[in-house]
């Protein structure tokens, strides 16, 4: 486990309203966005944010923010801006689905910033869907727990949350290396070792695809 000290990543997933315009900067939900980020991006031990909606929920917004430590981002959270900043966003969000604060993990990432080159030793022709799986292993950023992981009473023991994320060229590359029989014999072990999605707090074990960006709304750039 990191210190409170160490540079952190946190993931928070934001259930919007059904076709809330967030990307368009001219409506006013589109302002309301924009100023979320800004507040964000004010924050002392602030580094960098991404944001993007799930492919597959399009109404589920992810953030990925890094901060200087887990401190500066829980010092705001408890701070009377933050109760502000909460009620100013209230109307981008679903709340008869959620609640806010939303369901929110901090991540170590080693190496960190988590925007480090995927590979040390790229090949020399494109990579084969078991290099590639093999090849993340070593080369990628991994994410290591902050603090032990909420699960629903059933389950015996401690758990603790292990973050993935990984970069594809698309949707349809993860999911034609996830048919491959490499990608099988690798996951194996980790599914066995897993806690089911249902018998985490806010499903968190599951799976998707972000299309992430930077910056603010109407000016963020694909990542």
């Amino acid at each position: 486990m990191s210190s409170s000290s160490a540079p952190t990543t946190e993931i928070a997933v934001l259930t919007l309203k059904p076709d809330t315009p967030i990307e368009d900067i001219s409506t006013p939900a589109g302002q309301i966005f924009n100023q979320m980020l800004n507040s964000i991006k004010s924050q002392s031990g602030f580094q960098r944010q991404y944001w993007g909606r799930q492919l597959e929920n399009p109404n589920h917004l992810v953030f990925s923010i890094d901060w200087d430590s887990i401190t500066s981002h829980t010092s705001w959270m408890s701070s009377p801006s933050y109760q502000q900043f909460s009620s100013d966003i209230s109307p981008l969000l679903d709340l008869t689905t959620s609640s806010f604060p939303p369901n929110i993990i901090h991540l170590n990432f080693h190496p960190h910033p988590p925007d480090t080159p995927r590979s040390a030793h790229p090949p020399s022709k494109p990579p084969s869907p078991s290099w590639r799986i093999s090849a993340w292993g070593r080369a990628r950023a991994k994410r290591e727990r902050e603090q032990p992981m909420q699960h629903h009473a059933g389950t015996d023991g401690a758990a603790i949350s292990l973050g993935l994320m990984v970069g594809w060229a698309s949707k349809d590359d993860h999911l034609a290396v996830r048919e491959s029989d490499a990608f099988a014999q690798k996951v194996k072990p980790v599914r066995e070792m897993a806690l089911p999605s249902e018998k985490t707090r806010g499903g968190a074990g599951a799976m998707y695809h972000v299309a992430f960006s930077r910056w603010g709304a109407g000016v963020g750039v694909e990542v």
